[in-house]
């Protein structure tokens, strides 16, 4: 099948090709063009590299548009504030073990056991504070884990003058995205402000000379 394309500069070249994907191949190696960045269209619609002309209905002797695809924009930059993420799980709760109910015991056999009742109240005490100096030495504690605002930095009004940094609507402004040269600047600015305050201010000795 033989196919006409029009080049980019308006003249046309003749081509002998079975498929699309075929004159895609011979147009990249004669005019020396990367496949993925040209666009052939018939008409108004536009020819893939798939299938065949007979499903495109495209005749013998048919001419081609040639055109490039042009990559328009660059990728969005995301917004440069940083927070702490609040960790997910659960809080940890005391252990207690299930205890049995008591069971009815004989008059003679409680007044036995409250001989021993002091001696086991100072054990259990012991016990407790044995137990509790290894679990206050395994707590430890975590790091906040930082994420990143997924939202999109604003172009023009995104950018911090000061961090030179880019940010989103909600964080653009210095007292959001807490600037970490805020202190600088409102360090420079009160010194400014009282150097001129300073050269304006009204000497006494110079109005009682008067």
């Amino acid at each position: 099948m033989q196919l006409f394309v029009r080049n980019l500069d308006g003249s046309s070249a003749s081509f002998t090709t079975s498929s699309p994907a075929d004159l895609a191949g011979q147009i990249s190696s004669r005019f020396n063009l990367d496949s993925s960045s040209t666009r052939l269209s018939y008409g108004s619609r536009a020819v893939p590299s798939s299938g065949s002309f007979a499903d495109l209905s495209i005749p013998n002797y048919a001419t081609l548009d040639l055109s490039l695809r042009l990559l328009g924009g660059g990728p969005k930059k995301r917004c440069a504030y940083v927070f702490a993420a609040k960790a997910a799980g659960s809080t940890p709760t005391a252990s207690t073990s299930a205890t049995p109910a008591p069971a009815e015991v004989s008059a003679s056999e409680q007044t036995a056991s409250t001989s021993t009742a002091v001696a086991g109240q100072e054990a259990e005490k012991k016990e407790e504070e044995a137990a509790a100096a290894p679990i206050a030495a395994e707590v430890q504690v975590q790091e906040p884990v930082l994420e990143r605002c997924g939202s999109a930095a604003l172009r023009m009004v995104g950018e911090c003058p000061r961090c030179e940094k880019n940010y989103c609507g909600a964080h653009r402004l210095p007292e959001d995205h807490a600037c970490p040269a805020m202190a600088g600047f409102r360090k420079a600015a009160f010194d400014e402000n009282r150097n001129k305050l300073t050269k304006e201010a009204t000497i006494v000795s110079k109005i009682s000379a008067f």
